[in-house]
């Protein structure tokens, strides 16, 4: 199990071994190989220290927990029937919300009122 931080990196060819967290925002170059037992942060990233005792139980429950998370989330939606065979999901029967719009935006006036 790995933990890789929201906006994370990692490039093509990186390696990165089990029991390993990476840090938000950091990034990987290409070829890097992150080294078993760590944590990594930084742009490019770098070694920071060994992962702890604590740490490391934490990488196992929180993937387990991310498992359990995706089993209870296909029992309620009947999506683990239609994985099995991915020629049977329909565009509309995907879980992926529609795009939204962005608002339009409102330009201020950029003269000062004199009073």
């Amino acid at each position: 199990f790995c933990l890789i931080g929201m906006g994370a990196i990692v490039m093509d060819k990186a390696v990165v071994q089990s029991r390993v967290t990476i840090g938000a925002g950091s990034v990987v170059p290409p070829g890097k190989v992150l080294e078993s037992g760590f944590l990594y942060v930084g742009s490019p990233i770098r070694q920071v220290r060994p992962l702890t005792e604590r740490e490391l139980e934490f990488l196992e429950y929180s993937a387990q927990n991310y498992q359990r998370l995706k089993d209870r989330y296909r029992a309620m939606t009947g999506f683990a029937e239609a994985a099995s065979d991915p020629a049977s999901i329909e565009p509309e029967a995907s879980p992926v919300a529609p795009p939204v719009a962005p608002k339009p935006r409102t330009r201020r006036s950029t003269t000062r009122k004199r009073g």
